[in-house]
């Protein structure tokens, strides 16, 4: 028969139990009345098992840290997508205004922008100013006919001494566009053997 010194002793150990699991509890994030009458009851068990199973104040920390480092990366995205957007147009703008100084479309498919025909019929005009391509210059450039593009567009023909004028006068530098018969596409003054020289040699 149980005494009541034991049922004494028995409560007294139950609300040990029951108080050491709701201090535990408190501190890792979960109920700290519900684990008193789970310490009360079970006693040992529910120490171990409360030990045992995660701390929600420690993934509840982390859930934080996580949503905090995905907003600053999705900043840090939308930053870098506001630069590449404010670069692409500046590209954009430069490209325009390189083909109005040029009177050429770059947004035209190649083949028709490069114009890979410029010796066509008697009397055509040269092709439409485009990237440099590998020019097969004439050996002798005095006695050649040039085009060249400026803002206003494709000019000439012009001879290699009107030429050598306007690049002393600026119209023309060693970027700027020309053409001569027997080239394939047009090219740079810079990009043409030797023709930079003769311009500078006056």
């Amino acid at each position: 028969m149980v005494s009541g010194f034991d049922i004494a002793v028995n409560l007294m150990i139950g609300a040990v139990f029951g108080a050491v699991c709701s201090v535990l509890a408190n501190g890792r994030g979960r109920s700290p009345v519900a684990w008193f009458f789970l310490g009360f009851f079970f006693g040992c068990i529910s120490l171990i098992i409360l030990l045992v199973i995660p701390d929600l104040k420690v993934a509840e920390q982390r859930r934080r840290g996580m949503q905090h480092e995905n907003r600053r990366l999705r900043e840090q995205v939308r930053k870098e997508r506001m630069v590449s957007d404010a670069r692409h147009g500046e590209h954009e703008r430069r490209f325009a205004a390189h083909d109005r100084a040029l009177g050429v479309d770059t947004t035209s498919p190649v083949p028709e922008q490069l114009g890979h025909d410029p010796q066509g019929s008697a009397g055509s005009a040269p092709p439409a100013a485009a990237a440099p391509g590998s020019a097969s210059p004439a050996a002798d450039h005095a006695a050649t006919q040039w085009y060249f593009a400026d803002h206003q567009g494709r000019q000439g023909p012009v001879s290699l001494s009107a030429l050598r004028s306007l690049w002393i006068a600026g119209t023309v530098t060693g970027s700027s566009y020309v053409w001569c018969e027997g080239m394939g596409d047009w090219s740079t003054i810079a990009a043409v053997a030797g023709l930079e020289d003769q311009l500078g040699a006056g």
